[in-house]
């Protein structure tokens, strides 16, 4: 349990701070560099009235339809923010409760793996958006691709300092 409320809520506060710089790259260089248009003809005249409604400043469907995307794109990861800060919330509760002071190697491993993952699978996204089409849509996953390194970054060194602790306790003094 504890692993899992780990895990969840350093997954939900990586994707929060992915969303924050798809925020940056949103203000920087416009909803288009963080979603891409569905095909023309693919969505119906409702769903076009819909987001020109929503988004009358940009004009035409497609612009008002990647403004809303873009936007689900940056409120699903503060809504991921959140839950992941309530799942550590409740681990740090877990922990107090069951009187466990010790954070397993395995426990922070697990999620430095599991970020690199996501880390390298969101950076050929990218890197695909970027050479497929010319940059439109790439700040998601390059957002996320930053998020998880660091995640990664700070999951490994999180390892490696409770890997060293029982090593340490066994030195003489």
């Amino acid at each position: 349990m504890l692993t899992a409320t780990f895990l969840a809520g350093w997954g939900g506060v990586a994707v929060g701070v992915a969303g924050a710089l798809a925020l940056a790259v949103k203000v920087i260089w416009g909803p288009g560099a963080i979603a891409t248009a569905f095909p023309a003809g693919s969505y119906s005249s409702a769903d076009c009235a819909r987001w020109l409604a929503g988004y009358p400043q940009y004009g035409t469907c497609q612009q008002a339809m990647v403004a809303d995307h873009a936007d689900d794109v940056i409120r699903n990861a503060a809504i991921a923010l959140v839950l992941g800060l309530l799942a550590l919330g409740v681990r740090a509760m877990l922990r107090r409760a069951w009187h466990d002071g010790s954070r397993p190697v395995l426990e922070s491993a697990i999620g430095a793996a599991l970020a690199l993952l996501v880390a390298l699978g969101s950076a050929g996204i990218a890197f695909d958006s970027v050479t497929v089409t010319h940059g439109h849509g790439a700040g998601q996953p390059i957002a996320f691709a930053v998020a998880a390194a660091l995640a990664c970054v700070g999951l490994g060194r999180a390892a490696m300092r409770a890997a060293a602790r029982p090593l340490l306790a066994r030195r003489p003094a």
